[in-house]
């Protein structure tokens, strides 16, 4: 961990090719604590661990970070076969998420298979309410998702700014009916409507 380098990093990432749990935490903790991508995409390796107890350190020391630089690598893993992987992945994305508050990288993660991992990324926009989050949001209410549809206009309206309203009021324009009823509650929830 003190060293740092490269080499560190995966000397401590090939700990989790081995059976020794408490060499695999140790291993978590350094890996957290070098903080750079390298050690990042070591410890998304951690997610790949059949011991749940492993995968959940390796999912709390990513969210930790803070940085979302390997957001394209944890939603690659979210197309692993194995349940209990995507979970991993997942739950780490919603993390990781969660202390971003850049609108691209907030963006980048809408396209993600996962609807849990959307709803976050919609959550946090909401939390961002600035001008280019509110246009993305807008964007969301066509997504197919039903469920993200109605968080993206409930996200909308608890921006309560002029520009949320506007939006969501053109939007009644060119919708249809389902989509119409999810604009009109969201309208009648921000203040500024």
């Amino acid at each position: 961990m003190r060293i740092g380098s490269p080499e560190a990093v995966s000397g401590l990432t090939r700990a989790f090719g081995c059976s020794d749990n408490p060499l695999k935490k140790i291993s978590i903790i350094a890996l957290g604590k070098i903080n750079t991508y390298e050690a990042a995409c070591g410890l998304i390796k951690a997610l790949e661990d059949p011991d749940k107890r492993i995968r959940e350190q390796a999912i709390e020391t990513l969210g930790k970070r803070g940085t979302p630089d390997i957001l394209m690598e944890l939603m690659e893993v979210l197309r692993d076969p194995r349940q209990p992987v995507q979970e991993a992945a997942s739950e780490a994305l919603c993390k990781v998420i969660g202390a971003s508050e850049s609108v691209p990288v907030l963006t980048k993660v809408l396209d993600a298979s996962d609807r849990k991992v959307r709803k976050a990324s919609i959550e946090a926009l909401r939390k961002v309410g600035t001008p280019e989050a509110i246009s993305v949001l807008l964007m969301e209410i066509d997504d197919e998702d039903w469920y993200l549809r109605g968080r993206a206009a409930d996200a909308l309206a608890d921006i309560a700014s002029p520009e949320a309203a506007l939006g969501l009021a053109k939007a009644l324009d060119y919708h249809d009916t389902p989509v119409r009823k999810v604009i009109v509650d969201a309208l009648e929830k921000n203040r500024d409507a």
